[in-house]
């Protein structure tokens, strides 16, 4: 089973930080699930990244280290079911979009 990796987890986390929403469980649950289908998996994750120090001024990458060296976090992530997480794959030719999920435009979703 391939695990949602730390990078996609700190990026969702980064990108929270970066619009400036407040660092709550719910706030991270909520950015989640754009990964996670299954809520209980969610919800425990974004439990234990709340409890972590990150902050805005982390990049991407020191986010994702601070991840891996959460024995909490890892057990987490490879706790979650590949029947829980959302994977696109898909061919794009010509011009145009190509997004797999929602699109997020300078932070709305279309």
């Amino acid at each position: 089973m391939e695990p949602i990796t730390t990078a996609v987890v700190s990026r969702a986390i980064y990108d929270l930080l970066l619009a400036g929403i407040s660092f709550t469980k719910d706030n991270i649950k909520k950015r989640l699930t754009d990964f996670i289908t299954s809520d209980k998996h969610a919800e425990l994750l974004a439990e234990k990244i709340e409890k972590l120090k990150v902050n805005d001024e982390m990049s991407e990458r020191a986010i994702e280290k601070y991840l891996k060296a959460s024995p909490e976090v890892m057990n987490a992530l490879e706790h979650i079911p590949k029947t829980s997480i959302v994977s696109t794959q898909q061919t794009h030719n010509g011009t145009g979009d190509n997004i797999g999920r929602d699109k997020n435009i300078n932070g709305k979703v279309e």
